[in-house]
This record gives C-alpha cells, sequence and structure tokens, in this order.
C-alpha cells in the first residue's frame, strides 16, 4: 500500500523543489534543502530528512520545506512526524489542497478512514483539477464497493383546492373541490462500478367533483452514473404517458443532465432538462412543444437547519393557440427563483418553509376576443409550509399548504390559490 500511495508525494516533491528557489534566502538552508532534495531522489530518505532539518535549524520556515520534510518523513513511515509538517504547509492558501491530499494519506497510514475522508474532500475542492481527481478516487476507494440499491416511495393524501387551475389552459375555474392525491416510485441503482439508474414512478390526482380535471401519469427512465473529477455526474433519457379527466392527455420525453459537488459547507447541484411534448389528443396541440430548463441549487446548513436556493431559468416553443379572431401563446420565458429552510423539531418532527417566485414573459403577441393586441406578463408568488412526524423509520404523516398569487397583465390569468393536503407517505 505504501509505494502506491508516494507516487502523488513524490510529484508534488519534484514540483516544488523548483519553486523553492523562489523562497529560500539565505545561503546555507537553500545548501542544506538542495542535499535534501538529492538525497530524496536517490531514496536516502534517512539522509533527506537530516539535510532538511538541518535547512529548518538555519531559519528557513517555508511551506515548501514543511511539505517536503512531511513526504520524507511519510515515506520513513514517521505518520505523526509527517502530520505535523503537512499542517504547517497546508496554512498557506497556495498549497493547502496538495497539503490536504497528503494529510488524507496519512490517515490513510494511521488507519483513520473518517479523517482521511474529510482531508479528501477538502483537496477536491481547490483549483488543481489533477489533485481533485485523485482525491474523488481516493473517496471512491474509501467508499464500499458499488451495491444494487432498490428503493421504492409511497404516498397517500386527501386534499382540498380552493381554485382549480385547468391544467391545459392554465386559467382558474373559480371553483374549490377536494381531492385524493397518489403517488409511488421505484428506483434501482445497478451494483456494477459503471453505475446505471432505473426509475419508473406513477402520480394520480383525483377530484371529487370536477372529473374533467383529473390528472394521471406514469413515467420511466434511465440514467448513467458517473464521477468526473470531484462532481458525481448523471445522464439520463425518460419517456411520461399522461391522462387528462381519463382520456389521453400528453406524451413526454426527457432529455437529462446534471452534476453534483460538496464543498466543505456547500452541496451545488447544475441541471439541464430538455423535454419534447406530444398532444395525444387534438384538443390540446396548443401544448405540442419544447421546453427547456436549465437550474442551479445550493444546500448548506445553517445549525440544525439546512436552507436551499434554487434558480431556474424556463424556455418554451409551443405550438400555441389559435383560431380565426385570437392568438393565445403557450410558449413564455420563465425566470424562477425559489428559497428554502428546513430542520428537526425535537426527536420525530421536522418543519419545512419554502418560498417560490416566478416570472413569465411571453414573446409572442395574444390577440383578445375584444381585439386587443398585449404581450403577456405574469408574476407568481407562493409560498409553501411543511410539517412532517415519523412514526417509524419507514411511515411518516404530513401535512402541506399552499398559498398561491398569480398577477397577470391579462385579468383572466390573474388569481389566488390556497392548497391543502394531509396525508401518510413510506419509504422502503
Amino acid at each position: 500500500m505504501a509505494t502506491s500511495l508516494s507516487k502523488p508525494v513524490l510529484f508534488g516533491a519534484f514540483l516544488f523543489f523548483a519553486l523553492f528557489a523562489m523562497t529560500a534566502s539565505g545561503a546555507d538552508p537553500r545548501s542544506e534543502f538542495d542535499k535534501g532534495t538529492r538525497a530524496f531522489q536517490k531514496k536516502d530518505y534517512e539522509e533527506a530528512r537530516a539535510a532538511f532539518e538541518r535547512a529548518r535549524q538555519a531559519g528557513l520556515d517555508t511551506p515548501a520545506l514543511w511539505y517536503n520534510l512531511g513526504v520524507t518523513e511519510y515515506q520513513l513511515g514517521h505518520y505523526a512526524t509527517a502530520q505535523r509538517a503537512f499542517v504547517r504547509a497546508a496554512a498557506d492558501p497556495r498549497w493547502a489542497q496538495l497539503a490536504s491530499y497528503n494529510l488524507g494519506l496519512v490517515a490513510l497510514q494511521q488507519k483513520r478512514p473518517d479523517a482521511a475522508a474529510q482531508q479528501f474532500r477538502k483537496a477536491q475542492t481547490g483549483s488543481n483539477t489533477k489533485l481533485a481527481a485523485l482525491a474523488t478516487t481516493r473517496l471512491e476507494q474509501l467508499s464500499p464497493a458499488p451495491k444494487g440499491e432498490t428503493l421504492a416511495t409511497a404516498s397517500l393524501a386527501l386534499g382540498y383546492d380552493d381554485n382549480v387551475i385547468d391544467p391545459a389552459l392554465l386559467t382558474p375555474r373559480q371553483e374549490s373541490d377536494s381531492f385524493i392525491e397518489l403517488f409511488g416510485s421505484l428506483s434501482h441503482t445497478t451494483r456494477e462500478k459503471k453505475q446505471w439508474r432505473l426509475d419508473a414512478s406513477a402520480y394520480l390526482s383525483d377530484y371529487q367533483s370536477i372529473d374533467a380535471y383529473d390528472l394521471g401519469a406514469l413515467l420511466a427512465g434511465i440514467s448513467r452514473l458517473k464521477p468526473i473529477g470531484a462532481w458525481r455526474a448523471e445522464a439520463g433519457l425518460f419517456g411520461e404517458y399522461s391522462q387528462l379527466g381519463g382520456d389521453p392527455y400528453l406524451g413526454r420525453g426527457r432529455l437529462q443532465f446534471q452534476g453534483r459537488r460538496s464543498f466543505e459547507d456547500l452541496r451545488l447541484r447544475l441541471r439541464y432538462r430538455f423535454d419534447q411534448y406530444t398532444a395525444l389528443d387534438t384538443a390540446f396541440n396548443h401544448l405540442e412543444g419544447s421546453r427547456q430548463q436549465a437550474d442551479v441549487q445550493g444546500i448548506w446548513p445553517a445549525g440544525k437547519a439546512r436552507l436551499s436556493i434554487r434558480y431556474t431559468l424556463e424556455l418554451n416553443d409551443r405550438n400555441d393557440l389559435a383560431t380565426a379572431t385570437t392568438f393565445t401563446s403557450y410558449s413564455p420565458v420563465r425566470n424562477t427563483l425559489r428559497a428554502g429552510i428546513d430542520r428537526p423539531i425535537g426527536t420525530d418532527w421536522r418543519a419545512s418553509a419554502k418560498v417560490k417566485f416566478r416570472n413569465s414573459h411571453y414573446d409572442d403577441t395574444d390577440v383578445l376576443l375584444d381585439s386587443t393586441r398585449i404581450n403577456r406578463e405574469d408574476d407568481l408568488t407562493e409560498a409553501e409550509l411543511h410539517l412532517q412526524r415519523a412514526l417509524d423509520k419507514r411511515w411518516a404523516l404530513y401535512g402541506t399548504y399552499i398559498h398561491s398569487d398569480n398577477q397577470s397583465n391579462i385579468a383572466s390569468y390573474s388569481y389566488e390559490r390556497n392548497l391543502f393536503m394531509a396525508g401518510v407517505s413510506g419509504s422502503f
């Protein structure tokens, strides 16, 4: 194990010998440092250590010296001494990434895998992409061999909607109704090193009175999972079939790319989606076309709480809806900002709050029944409160309240809406 671990360390020693010439200021310390470097190259580690110590005693106190001394002590098996030397080198931000990587190697030799993982995660965040990739490889080696994993979730909720929205025309009905919502999903990740994930889900929303807006959907997809440097990347293809009011509604194909990366106190996700919609009934031809979404999300801790913020840019290119006298655009450009906080309350409870601000601008000009021509613009503000209580490791009870306020320059699209749900969810 020591031989394979020493390779990146030796690389560092040769690299920083060249840099030493810019940092040393006295002839004697430099001469001793040169002797130490030559001895190290000859694998005479005892002589290298003695020369580096003489350089230190002569007044040399640079990150280069501490780093090379740490490398030498590592080769001699003096891991505690090597650790102290690398810590001194890491105090200089220019050396922090390399020193953290080597501190991870030291922790491995000391049989401290958790400490090693912590140092390798630090090394992942530096600007040197080669070191970041090496650190990612080390973290993968610390993790157990990939195992096949299957996760299933299910939920059942009862709800009340005080202003039902037509999902096809995006207009409020000015009617209230109660509903039942069902959701189930199944996800399987393969055990091979080249990992794939298979996903499937089903959704049903059934109104008690307004049956025409009952919505059902089936989705399935496959994603390729792959680490790229410090990023956990995936690419996926998905297909969806949906019904509205019990009749065929839309088909959707999705191409998705996303990457995740962890910093010390931040988890970052970048994602791009391309959706192609196909109308399964001529009544929905105006929704046929494409949608692109690109978003960035950050999550970080704040005491016991967890904060998140997410920005999404959405571009639509739909067929739109034209009659002999009117035109309605269904191809908005949308900018959405979401922010949220969630935290545990006691042992079994968890609460969260989210807010969403969305601006929708339609580049194509709508033509209304009275021949008015206007470019539609909407501003949606939405607030959500969610409370969950764990019953055991698998099951939980939850309640959700969502308030929506959409202001549009076309009066028929302005509305306020309150949605209440209470249900049970499980994961297996």
